[in-house]
């Protein structure tokens, strides 16, 4: 059975990440992410739902405003099952200096359960697969609350606000790059 950590995230501009805690990595290891998630010849907005480099594992939510619950899941070998809703992303390669990682928005903010997770096997390379669910509920709910709170009281903005938390779903299952999928 594998270690699991869960919670809703804020994201920055619709960006979190899951990094190693080593600062020093984590910095040039963002820019390059964010590289990777691009597509060629896609303006501002287009690229890939993801991107990996180093220590980074970059994830693209479906709207700047998105507000989704994370579920991490560390395994000590490959997963074997890869279920139905979840929309599965191929598996990426990691190296985390420290063997610890956090799932943060991108400004230095993680929720609780994310904060120094252990990866299991100390300092080295790990896989990660990305599985994303409610994208596109996600966006449907995201357009109404907009529309719904352009002249409403606050109460009734923080109220449709709320209403989104969680519809985008996100999974990242973690295991030592050792074992292969």
């Amino acid at each position: 059975m594998p270690v699991v950590a869960e919670s809703a995230i804020l994201t920055s501009d619709g960006l979190f990440f899951v990094q190693d805690t080593d600062y020093e990595a984590m910095v040039d290891a963002e820019l390059a992410a964010f590289d990777d998630a691009r597509e060629p010849g896609q303006g501002r907005g287009g690229g890939r739902l993801f991107g990996t480099a180093g220590g980074t594992l970059l994830v693209r939510c479906a709207d700047q405003s998105s507000h989704p619950t994370v579920r991490v899941e560390i395994w000590g070998t490959a997963p074997e099952v890869f279920e139905a809703p979840w929309q599965w992303q191929e598996p990426r390669t990691l190296t985390w200096t420290t063997g610890h990682f956090w799932v943060s928005d991108g400004e230095g903010d993680a929720p609780e359960p994310f904060r120094n997770l252990d990866a299991g096997a100390g300092a080295g390379m790990y896989s990660v697969r990305l599985a994303h669910d409610g994208r596109e509920a996600a966006r449907e709910a995201i357009v109404r609350a907009r529309r719904q709170t352009r002249h409403a009281t606050t109460a009734e903005s923080d109220a449709a606000w709320h209403r989104i938390i969680g519809i985008e779903r996100y999974l990242i299952r973690v295991w030592p790059a050792a074992t292969t999928v």
